[in-house]
């Protein structure tokens, strides 16, 4: 990609180009059961107040349904088990939803990290 464009005041001249918005990574909370363009990596958040409370998050790799859709009764698999204390997880896996096991999930319990293209 250049990184330079032609001075629109003076074509003898090049000045820098704007970097596209997609060149900077985000991050995400999406909802549980609803499906997600895949991430880079997800972050698991622990719950719980107790030490050795554990959190069990479940993901989901393939799907019929469409994006922003909502999940029925697809096959999740079991992806991690955080302990209260135990700070936040980082996975390096690709799924398109996510959900908890056993309670309620709520939006910022897992973390969606999509890279930049810089």
């Amino acid at each position: 990609m250049a990184m330079y464009k032609q001075d629109p005041d003076d074509s003898r001249k090049q000045i820098p180009k704007g970097i596209q918005r997609g060149a900077f990574g985000k991050t995400t909370t999406p909802a549980a059961t609803v499906i997600q363009e895949r991430p880079h990596s997800v972050i698991c958040n622990p719950l719980g107040t107790s030490i050795g409370d554990t959190t069990e998050y479940v993901f989901l790799y393939e799907t019929t349904a469409s994006l922003g859709g909502t999940t029925l009764s697809e096959t999740y698999s079991t992806g991690s088990a955080v302990k209260a204390g135990a700070g936040t997880i980082e996975l390096m896996i690709q799924p398109v939803a996510w959900d908890k096991v056993g309670g309620s999930a709520a939006e910022g319990d897992v973390i969606f990290v999509y890279r930049g293209g810089l």
